[in-house]
């Protein structure tokens, strides 16, 4: 077991963030369904399926070119206390938390997702 920093569990959550998001196409991937709700209600009208898929392509690529927003501090807060407590103390295996590090950053993008599609909805009310 090895003991880690807070800061050296949130690069780690980063780093996942970086390798498994690394295009819109794998952020579609992940989060299709999401993203095509979040497309549905800034379109004022009913989108066919071409233009569904393009406005999802769309959506994921200002959320990919986002992801530079994703700092330390947000990460940390979506980090669990009793891990970063256990982390920091006796010590840790992260082969047995991998699942848990992927969850987070799954939360983390999600996270992003929401603020993103907030922000053009309201860029859209001006």
């Amino acid at each position: 077991m090895k003991t880690y920093t807070e800061e050296e569990l949130a690069d780690l959550v980063g780093k996942r963030i970086i390798s498994e998001f690394d295009s819109p196409e794998n952020i579609i991937a992940e989060f299709e369904k999401k993203l095509e709700g979040k497309v549905k209600s800034l379109s004022p009208r009913k989108l066919n399926d071409i233009e569904l898929e393009d406005s999802v392509l769309k959506f994921a690529v200002d959320v990919h070119a986002n992801m530079s927003t994703i700092n330390k501090e947000i990460i940390l807060t979506k980090l669990s206390k009793e891990l970063l407590e256990k982390s920091s103390g006796k010590g840790i295996e992260l082969s047995e938390h991998e699942q848990y590090f992927t969850d987070v950053a799954s939360d983390v993008m999600k996270g992003l997702i929401k603020k993103r599609h907030a922000d053009l909805k309201k860029k859209k009310k001006k």
